[in-house]
């Protein structure tokens, strides 16, 4: 089962780091492969939306105000639902209510060496 906590200052600069590759990536790519030839560009950048997305997807959750439940989207849903930053407008599976959900980060906790 997963855990879910509130993302912290390393998991925003996480994400940053990972999202400023990605940029500068696709930039430089722009920059020197494009002018010859131009059609790689497009299939590079669905798979990096798609990477990005699918990333998400698996390092983040939501908890239901309402009932409770915490639960994850999968990358489609996660792709098309609306957000603003830190919270995502997703529907619940338990209790069907739709509202903007705080995006919380996964991790799984250590086990303790005996």
């Amino acid at each position: 089962m997963a855990v879910f906590r509130e993302p912290g200052k390393t998991d925003w600069t996480e994400t940053l780091l990972l999202l400023s590759f990605w940029v500068l990536f696709l930039g430089a790519f722009a920059l020197t492969v494009v002018p010859r030839y131009p059609l790689l560009f497009i299939p590079l950048a669905i798979v990096a939306v798609l990477g990005l997305v699918t990333w998400h997807s698996r390092t983040s959750g939501y908890q239901c105000e309402r009932c409770g439940a915490t639960f994850q989207l999968s990358a489609f849903a996660d792709f098309i639902s609306p957000n603003g930053g830190d919270r995502k407008y997703v529907k619940c599976p338990a209790c069907k209510k739709r509202e903007w959900r705080q995006v919380l980060k996964r991790y799984k906790p250590r086990r303790l060496r005996r």
